[in-house]
């Protein structure tokens, strides 16, 4: 649905109407269909109304099919207090160039936010607030996929106050298939890491790699350590961070978070997570 106000015909001083886009997109080649007021009385058409969400040309008024999107929501909370951190924002950036495309501000009660992405690119979706720094996730839309309108809730996102103890999985740092190079789609992650550490110049952290229960302890043990290692030479060589700060640490298939009989359950132990030691 589209939502636009208009002062014609209107009862008051302004009325809210709501056009249903499907039927719209179901007579494209007609005129739009008539709009009447709580009167009953005809609505004169709006131009500007039909190109709400892409859905008309505001030149004619008649209705052109727009672009597919998807609508992500989800709640934004401090893990800690299980509040919303004040004067948090979301913000949501292209991993492929590090670039970022735009900020939502969440309810400052309830912590909901929305965003609305186009298709064609690999989204990285961030909860920013001082004081903090929030786990990451990826939405990849730059695949070949059918492409229409979908709505995906309840990706909810959590911030750590800068205190000892406090640990986040860092779910945006990606390497290649059971190797340890990192590829740049993690490095707008690790560069937030590398700012949130220089506002912290007493933090001490440990920077642990973790892997699925598939193959030998022994494989699973060198590969996890490894990637904690890469992360850590990473913060020492491109954040000038001191190294007596950060200890990096392989567990191997010792920590699983879920459960490894499934894909998904894999994909979410094969994790790098970020533990503040001290601060």
């Amino acid at each position: 649905y589209a939502y636009f106000v208009t002062r014609k015909a209107s009862l008051g001083k302004s009325d809210i109407v709501k056009v249903n886009l499907s039927l719209l997109d179901e007579n494209k080649e007609k005129e739009p269909t008539d709009i009447v007021d709580n009167k009953g009385n005809k609505v004169p058409s709006n131009p500007a109304a039909g190109a709400i969400g892409g859905a008309g040309d505001k030149n004619t008024g008649k209705n052109t099919n727009a672009d597919p999107v998807v609508l992500l929501s989800g709640k934004v909370i401090d893990s800690k207090s299980k509040m919303v951190p004040p004067n948090v924002k979301v913000i949501y950036e292209d991993l492929a160039t590090g670039q970022e495309l735009g900020v939502a501000t969440p309810d400052p009660l309830t912590g909901l936010y929305k965003i609305t992405l186009p298709y064609g690119k690999n989204y990285g979706i961030t909860p920013i607030a001082d004081g903090f720094i929030g786990n990451s996730f990826g939405l990849d839309l730059s695949k070949n996929m059918p492409k229409k309108y979908l709505e995906i809730g309840g990706k909810d996102l959590t911030l750590i106050p800068a205190e000892s103890g406090q640990k986040l999985t860092l779910n945006n740092i990606f390497f290649a298939f059971a190797k340890t190079n990192l590829q740049e789609e993690s490095f707008p992650e690790l560069k937030r890491l590398i700012d949130f550490l220089d506002n912290n110049k007493n933090m001490q952290i440990e920077i642990s790699g973790h892997t699925d229960s598939i193959g030998s302890d022994e494989v699973n043990n060198k590969l996890s350590q490894g990637r904690a290692d890469v992360v850590k030479n990473y913060l020492i060589a491109q954040g000038n961070i001191a190294p007596n700060r950060i200890i990096a640490k392989g567990y191997g298939k010792t920590r699983p978070i879920a459960s490894n009989e499934t894909e998904e359950g894999q994909q979410a132990n094969r994790r790098v997570e970020f533990l503040i030691l001290k601060n």
